[in-house]
This record gives C-alpha cells, structure tokens and sequence, in this order.
C-alpha cells in the first residue's frame, strides 16, 4: 500500500462523513418542517402583543466582546384567557414593548403557541436546504478528488 492509498482512503472516508452529516441534517430538516407545516395547517392566527424579553449576553474570550440576543416574549388571548410565549429564535435586535406580532396557537391546547418569525416559519427548510448542500459538496468532492490526487 503506497502513501497515495493511504491519504485517498482517508479522504474517501472523510467525505463519506461529511456526506453523511449533510444527509443528518436534511433529515432533520425534513422532520422540522413536516412538524411546523403540520402545526400551522391546525393552528389557529392571532394577534400578540410583546410584553417582555429576556437577555442572553455571552463573551468571546479571544476578542473579549460582548454579543447581546434578546428573545420577545408575547401575550395572546385565545378562548377569553390570556396566554404568554417565549419565541424560540433569538435577535440582536432590542425588542419593541407593545410591538405587535403575529402568534398561532393550537385550538385544542391554546397554550401552546409559535410566535411567528421568519427563521420559525422557514427554518426546516434551512436545514434542509443546507443539508443537501453540504452532502452535494462532499459527493462532488469524492468523485473528483481522485482525479486530483
């Protein structure tokens, strides 16, 4: 076995691990936006109102800046009762107290609700999206790498 071999069975392998990876995520992908598609087909649209938000700081210690997220919590009335959720995304961006915001909740347990946000809404598919281009990156590298080394 020449050295050539060695290092072409190491990058086969590699990008049969990076292919695989990409295949993950597409799956995961597939199985967010089946559940969003499936909870929004359900849900019921109101109106929410932000009413508060906490604040993530975390700290680069290489470069010692602070990076600030904050994440809207809203209030919506579904039945006469008045409910509250936390969006699961988070922004840079400081949140406006009275915004008003899109909120879709599950008629049969109101209380379960998604604040309507465009990574929510989309973020299956960007999963799935980057999934497959990931795993097409490495199958394009495994079929040429070889003619390259």
């Amino acid at each position: 076995m020449s050295e050539s071999d060695g290092s072409s069975t190491f990058i086969r392998a590699m990008c049969w691990a990076f292919i695989a990876v990409g295949a993950v995520f597409a799956i995961v992908g597939v199985f967010l936006w089946q559940h969003d598609r499936k909870f929004l087909a359900e849900a019921v649209e109101t109106q929410g109102v932000v009413v508060d938000y906490s604040t993530d700081r975390s700290t680069d210690v290489k470069t010692n800046s602070v990076s600030v997220t904050y994440k809207r919590e809203v209030q919506y009335t579904a039945n006469n009762t008045a409910y509250r959720a936390r969006e699961l995304g988070a922004s840079s961006n400081v949140p406006q107290l009275g915004e008003k915001v899109t909120v879709y909740y599950d008629p049969k347990n109101p209380g379960h609700a998604m604040v309507d946000t465009l990574g929510r809404s989309s973020g299956g598919l960007l999963f799935l999206a980057a999934g497959l281009l990931w795993a097409l990156l490495w199958v394009a590298v495994l079929v040429w790498a070889p003619k390259l080394l």
